[in-house]
């Protein structure tokens, strides 16, 4: 193949997951209305034998939609795969062009949803937006929406014209620096500590039972009992492979559709709320087994962690305006799932209250929830942030943190600074609330 024809393929497979999730999300969306439109009048007849039947259809027309969305997810899992590879075959095919982008490999570009933009027409608008105070920032960005085998929500929203303009926004509010206005974040928390439920730290009883055992451990080597595939470790072998891969269509088509019925019920009460959803591919759980196993420069290795330690392999966000919104969607996935006995959260982090040693920067309230499906335990994790932190998270992830995106010194400094001056905001947005 020459490198034309695997660009090509690229390009048409990387708009296929959100062609494939908006038709799916409008097919369930119709399942729910002919099933509303049967029930309705049924709900009205007094005969006794009729009277289960619209539960019964309601819970047929769920299971059809969720079986849809599933399928969506699975799609959605296999094509990043294939775009990956692709675009590391275009890496070392014959007739590459020298100059690769930013990130290492070419830019993929092509069609994108209805209501999208293409990634040369969003560099054109953060340029226009940020060229001219923040240069630096503006390429980094560019970089950042090239690279399209690794979105992110901040790439999502620069695509997205209802989304775009607050995005830019905020970009240059941190890019700008005022809050610390030159000072560290731990200077600033010093002159301007925190004030409400945000600063509360996470009670013990949400980590631990009343021996003292971790909640989350307990729960995972029961989980581990019933799953052979949780007990694989970094190096797989074919059988165990083939293992995984059908945890990972478990959780595409069971845990996928739950998940995303649960954001959409935590999100509902506020009104700037935005959801996100994805499933780690049998790729990625396999990534992150082997990068917890061998560790790294600032975390020793854990040689026996196991897929079924991969908490975050179906992760979701909820993102909000601001850190009152914020404070409320904590308290309402603590009143969700319950914290202590009996209740669904296995684990909990503020690192509003408890800053994060390796980068005290990182706003993010984690929760590792337990569910139950079809005979079988599952995790998921639920990230809840605010905007302005969401966005900062976002630039650290895929420079930083894995840099899909390479960056020198000064642009990771740059990088740090501006998710710094996102908690700094935050902090200072507490403050105004609670006067």
């Amino acid at each position: 193949m020459s490198d034309r024809s695997i660009r090509a393929a690229a390009e048409a497979l990387a708009a296929l997951p959100g062609e494939t999730e908006a038709a799916a999300d409008a097919l369930a969306a119709e399942i729910t209305r002919l099933t509303g439109g049967i029930t309705t009048p049924l709900r009205t007849v007094r005969d006794q034998p009729l009277r289960g039947l619209p539960d019964e259809i309601d819970r047929g027309g769920r299971a059809m939609a969720d079986i849809v969305r599933g399928l969506s997810g699975d799609i959605a899992a296999v094509v990043a795969g294939e775009v990956r590879d692709l675009t590391a075959l275009l890496e070392g095919a014959p007739g590459t062009p020298e100059t690769p982008t930013a990130a290492g490999t070419p830019a993929v570009t092509g069609t994108t949803p209805a209501g999208r933009t293409e990634p040369d027409d969003v560099a054109a608008a953060v340029e226009g937006a940020l060229g001219e105070a923040h240069p630096d920032v503006a390429a980094l960005v560019a970089r950042l929406v090239a690279d399209v085998a690794h979105p992110l929500d901040l790439t999502r929203a620069l695509a997205d014209p209802r989304r775009r303009h607050h995005t830019l926004a905020m970009l240059s509010e941190l890019a700008d620096g005022r809050a610390l206005a030159g000072r560290t974040l731990e200077q600033y928390r010093a002159e301007n500590p925190g004030r409400g439920p945000l600063f509360e730290p996470v009670p013990a009883e949400a980590l631990t039972t009343a021996d003292g055992r971790s909640r989350k451990k307990l729960f995972l080597a029961h989980a581990r009992d019933l799953d052979p595939a949780r007990a694989i470790g970094a190096e797989p072998t074919r059988e165990e492979r083939a293992l995984l891969d059908d945890y990972v269509r478990r959780l595409s088509r069971q845990v996928q559709p739950y998940v995303r019925a649960e954001l959409e019920a935590l999100a509902a009460p506020f009104d700037d709320a935005a959801v996100s959803l994805r499933v780690k591919d049998t790729e990625g759980i396999i990534d992150k087994v082997q990068r917890m196993s061998s560790g790294s420069a600032d975390r020793p290795g854990r040689p026996d962690y196991r897929v079924g330690e991969v908490v975050d392999a179906v992760g979701a966000r909820i993102t909000v305006g601001d850190t009152a919104e914020l404070a409320g969607v904590v308290t309402a996935v603590v009143n969700r799932y319950g914290v202590g006995d009996g209740g669904n959260v296995l684990d909990m982090e503020n690192m509003y209250a408890e800053p994060k040693r390796h980068n005290p920067a990182y706003r993010v309230v984690p929760f590792i929830i337990g569910a139950s499906l079809d005979g079988l335990p599952y995790t998921f994790e639920i990230q809840l942030c605010t905007r302005r932190a969401s966005i900062a998270s976002d630039l650290e992830h895929n420079t930083v943190y894995k840099p899909y995106v390479p960056v020198g010194d000064g642009e990771r400094d740059r990088v740090r600074g501006m998710q710094a001056e996102a908690a700094a905001l935050d902090q200072d947005e507490t403050r105004s609330e609670q006067r």
